[in-house]
């Protein structure tokens, strides 16, 4: 029986990711893969372990980019070997889900696995290269998880170590562990081991390892925090329920006081939840599902002030990939309640989230693709139009480059950069004249701007020849 469904659930994740394997290097992937001296031999372990992610001193996922280098050695810079290997860590993610489950709640196992294996919310994850660390912090979580219930408890402290190399949000572990004992009613004490290890952790990190420090972005008032966070939970579950447009560089409007409309939808739905939490609080399936998806959320709180400049509280569909799957448990139970009506729909359900996985796996295939999707989607996407420019025209499409750069001149009237990307156009199809002179244009606003002085430079030389 366990061999079936595990076939089952293979079948499933190739159906829903098999057509990304086509897929190139897009947005991040240049710098973290195909520029990434690093990945260029396993020789280089050590640096690996001491450097930081792009060199900004607050992301350090080392067994990320070893696993980088791991796929250089087999595949070379093809990028369907990295996209095979996403493909691999996930399907078997969604084998540990099913796992996990069965230990604990094995009715609802099966379908929550498939509801993770197919869910859109997930493209984000497993089509993009870039997105491994959540592929693999989930993998040594849902490891440990699963000992840690058997109570394999020195076996699951050290599958949780590797956790702690691969993204920052596994410093909440020790919670999920926690929840883990507190259903399967397994002793507190086996839990203080994870807790020391979570706050040993940031110390290590910072004068052992890479010396790189753990962002907290909690510039606003605690409270005023509070009420972002749950209207980010109630806008996070709509794009689960339904998932359409989804994009990269997603934010929501902050609440700034307590009377505006939102804040009292955020306080009817604490109110409404903490109503449905005290009438099922003999569920242990609803308190789990509820508990898994708040405290695996959690670190976006520490985070919402990342677009504190635009105003916008910062959103990613990526840190939905764990605690997605205590709504998908919460859709099982409903689900379980309607009985043979609630398999046909759910049923038609899934077919549903893998047709719009299938569809959002095209943006992830190239980069004019992914910036077009940010430009349709998201309010930051105006600051994309200039990457989607230089896309244009490193690939020589000077037509589309054109079209695009007025609109980035209407957005940003004033910036240098308007001027700079019409020179770059203007050289790209050899009017050398009019370069120099929107050249020239940049450097009245920014007159120190070295690269437009290389540019110049460049041009001037090239006459005299």
């Amino acid at each position: 029986m366990q061999k079936r469904i595990i076939l089952l659930l293979a079948i499933v994740v190739l159906l829903a990711y098999a057509c990304s394997l086509g897929n190139g290097f897009v947005l991040d992937d240049e710098s973290l893969v195909v520029k990434n001296p690093l990945i260029s031999s396993l020789k280089n372990t050590p640096e690996i372990f001491t450097s930081s992610l792009y060199n900004s001193g607050q992301m350090y996922r080392p067994i990320q980019i070893l696993s980088y280098a791991f796929d250089y050695k087999t595949w070379g810079l093809n990028p369907f070997g990295f996209h095979l290997s996403n493909i691999l860590l996930h399907f078997m993610n969604v084998i540990l889900v099913f796992y996990l489950l069965s230990l604990i709640f094995p009715a609802v196992a099966l379908w929550v696995s498939i509801l993770f294996a197919v869910h859109p919310i997930n493209v984000s994850v497993v089509s993009y290269i870039s997105g491994r660390a959540d592929l693999l912090v989930a993998f040594f979580m849902l490891l440990s998880l699963i000992f840690f219930q058997r109570k394999k408890i020195a076996l699951s402290l050290i599958l949780a170590i590797p956790a702690f190399f691969c993204r920052e949000n596994s410093l909440i572990l020790f919670l999920l562990i926690i929840l883990i004992s507190f259903i399967s009613k397994i002793k507190f004490r086996y839990c203080i081991p994870f807790i020391f290890l979570s706050l040993a952790y940031p110390f290590l990190r910072f004068f052992v390892l890479a010396r790189t420090n753990i962002s907290l972005d909690i510039s606003m008032p605690f409270m005023l925090n509070v009420i972002n966070f749950i209207n980010i939970i109630l806008n996070y579950l709509a794009i689960l329920i339904l998932p359409l447009k989804l994009h990269m560089l997603r934010s929501v409007m902050f609440i700034t006081n307590w009377i505006e409309p939102r804040s009292i939808v955020c306080i009817l739905f604490v109110v409404l939840s903490f109503f449905i939490i005290f009438k099922l609080r003999k569920n242990r399936l609803f308190i789990f599902s509820t508990l898994w998806f708040i405290v695996a959320l959690l670190p976006v709180f520490f985070i919402l002030d990342s677009y504190l400049w635009l105003k916008r509280a910062v959103m990613a569909e990526s840190w939905l990939y764990l605690p997605a799957i205590g709504f998908f448990i919460l859709i099982v139970l409903i689900k379980n309640k309607l009985k043979a009506i609630g398999t046909i729909l759910l049923t038609l359900l899934v077919i549903f989230y893998m047709s719009l996985t299938w569809m959002n796996n095209v943006y992830w295939k190239s980069n004019i693709l992914a910036y077009q999707n940010i430009l349709r989607n998201s309010y930051a996407g105006s600051l994309i139009r200039k990457d989607l420019i230089k896309e244009y025209l490193r690939l020589k499409l000077y037509d589309c480059a054109f079209q695009e750069i007025k609109k980035f001149a209407d957005d940003f009237p004033e910036s240098s950069d308007r001027y700079i990307l019409q020179g770059d156009y203007y050289l790209g199809i050899g009017a050398k004249s009019a370069a120099r002179n929107n050249y020239r244009d940049a450097l009245k606003i920014n007159r120190f701007n070295i690269e437009v002085i290389k540019k110049l430079k460049n041009i001037e030389e090239s006459d005299e020849k």
